[in-house]
């Protein structure tokens, strides 16, 4: 075959075949069997050659999609690994706080007792009695709660005999200190004495700051 034939046919599947090529290709395929031949072998190369490329190209492609796959499973038991870890975390905690924080008071309640002062500071009605409206009467039911939590004393009037005190915590000597519930008509308002701390307590049926009094 000539070499000029060859190089036709090297310039058409390098793709540099030009329109005079094409024109002289087909004319040889029509009339040149040598050269429709060889056409046909370097078309069947090119095509084998083009095959393997692609089967290289599918096998990485399904190895890389193979790789992403194991990596998103890693990662998904990973989480659920760390998710384990911490409800195990959150179920000791909780365990802890039930079991030995139990023993702890959460809740006193105390029967106080109550008295009035009137202005001259003695016992007993001041005179006004119509006008003085107390804030607890009879016997005061103090209730002690503990919330960790809080960082302030809090106190509720929950009722005009009930005093409803939330404390951070509650100490075991508590139910052995001195109480007593004191209502002032020069105040208007109630004094809690505890031991040696004086508190006063305005009519608030919502949860209120436990301030020290000063006389």
């Amino acid at each position: 075959m000539k070499r000029e034939y060859k190089n036709l046919i090297e310039r058409y599947f390098n793709g540099e075949a030009n329109g005079q090529d094409l024109v002289t290709i087909n004319h040889l395929l029509l009339e040149d069997e040598e050269f429709r031949k060889r056409f046909e072998l370097k078309k069947a190369l090119n095509d084998a050659a083009q095959m393997q490329d692609e089967f290289v190209y599918k096998n990485e492609l399904e190895m890389l999609l193979k790789t992403q796959q194991e990596s998103k499973r890693k990662r998904t038991r990973t989480i659920r690994f760390i998710s384990s870890i911490a409800a195990v975390l959150l179920l000791i905690a909780g365990l802890y706080l039930f079991v030995f924080k139990k023993d702890k008071p959460e809740q006193l309640a105390l029967n106080v007792g109550y008295f009035e002062m009137n202005y001259d500071g003695g016992s007993g009605f001041s005179g006004a009695q119509n006008k003085a409206e107390p804030v607890f009467v009879k016997d005061i039911n103090v209730q002690f709660f503990s919330n960790i939590n809080q960082k302030d004393t809090t106190y509720q009037t929950a009722s005009k005999d009930t005093l409803k005190i939330v404390l951070p915590e509650i100490t075991s000597n508590l139910k052995d200190s001195k109480l007593s519930v004191v209502f002032d008509y020069k105040l208007k308002a109630s004094l809690f004495l505890i031991g040696q701390d004086t508190f006063l307590l305005k009519k608030a049926p919502q949860t209120q700051k436990l301030i020290k009094y000063k006389k």
